[in-house]
């Protein structure tokens, strides 16, 4: 099955470690910065490479940092398929001080016209991939209803369609019935417009799956995560673990879970798999991604019950 990533608002990431505590407004100077190809579908796309699995990467792309970005996803052999703007592709500034506390200054990108998001869905329906990954944030130019119009073309022309996406959004995308959502806690909390006691989560997530027909992983950070859908109702369950850099867990957990169910291994194996991967990510600094012996090596550490 090929595979395509779609990020509507990509970005220049720039991870900066500091080893001391973070000072505002003062002068700090701090060691050189990781530069990396950011946003959801680009993150998902890039962890798949990891596993071998090549991909098509789509968006909304443009100026002297949308070069940039296309040079970076090039020297990682990732293919690139940008609709580009004559707007500057944002860049996002991202540091972690000796207290392990995260600053993000992060650009809202765009804007982004109507007829260069009709270029971009007219791009996507003429592809020959069969599983699209929408992910991320909408720049600015766009309204909330984008991606609910690119999950309907993307079902008409025979597509299957995942998001990973937030807000009013992901509110309006669900209309469109894509085959798979995985949203966080605070996202599941914004779909469903009011906030759950910590131990129903899992029974809301069921009961979403059982009423829209809609798969649903529900990540919760430390709390694990669970599944609700065609295969059955499943619970995950990390062990503790030191974090190190939080960013792009949830991305690694997706990409993982579409490796797992796209290489026939069961529900079980493939949770277990995703948040494995998940868990390894966080144990690595900034947006270093983990390889496949490592996150083989932590599927041990998880526990996957059926609920």
């Amino acid at each position: 099955m090929k595979i395509a990533t779609v990020t509507l608002n990509p970005a220049i990431d720039r991870n900066i470690i500091y080893d001391k505590s973070l000072e505002a407004g003062e002068l700090n100077r701090v060691s050189p910065a990781l530069v990396n190809a950011g946003g959801k579908g680009i993150n998902v796309s890039r962890m798949l490479k990891k596993y071998g699995v090549d991909t098509y990467v789509f968006g909304l792309n443009g100026g002297r940092t949308g070069k940039m970005l296309d040079d970076i996803l090039s020297d990682e052999g990732i293919e690139t398929h940008f609709t580009k703007t004559n707007c500057e592709t944002r860049m996002n500034v991202k540091i972690t001080d000796a207290d392990s506390k995260e600053t993000e200054i992060n650009e809202k990108g765009g804007p982004v016209s109507e007829n260069e998001l009709k270029e971009l869905i007219k791009t996507l329906i003429t592809s020959d991939a069969e599983l699209f990954v929408i992910g991320g944030s909408t720049p600015m130019g766009l309204c909330d209803d984008t991606v609910f119009r690119i999950v309907n073309a993307l079902k008409i022309s025979g597509k299957k369609v995942i998001t990973d996406i937030s807000g009013a959004p992901l509110v309006k995308a669900v209309e469109a019935r894509p085959y798979l959502i995985k949203p966080n806690r605070d996202e599941f909390c914004q779909l469903l417009g009011y906030t759950p006691d910590r131990d129903k989560y899992c029974r809301e997530a069921m009961a979403f799956y059982s009423k829209t027909g809609i798969e649903i992983i529900l990540t919760m950070g430390k709390d694990g995560a669970c599944y609700s859908g065609r295969a059955g109702d499943y619970r995950i369950i990390n062990p503790e673990v030191k974090a190190k850099g939080f960013s792009g867990a949830g991305d690694t957990f997706l990409a993982s879970y579409i490796y797992g169910v796209t290489n026939d291994m069961d529900i079980r194996e493939a949770l277990r798999f995703a948040s494995a991967a998940s868990l390894s990510k966080v144990e690595l600094e900034g947006t270093n991604l983990p390889d496949m012996n490592t996150v083989l090596g932590n599927m041990s550490r998880i526990t996957v019950n059926e609920m």
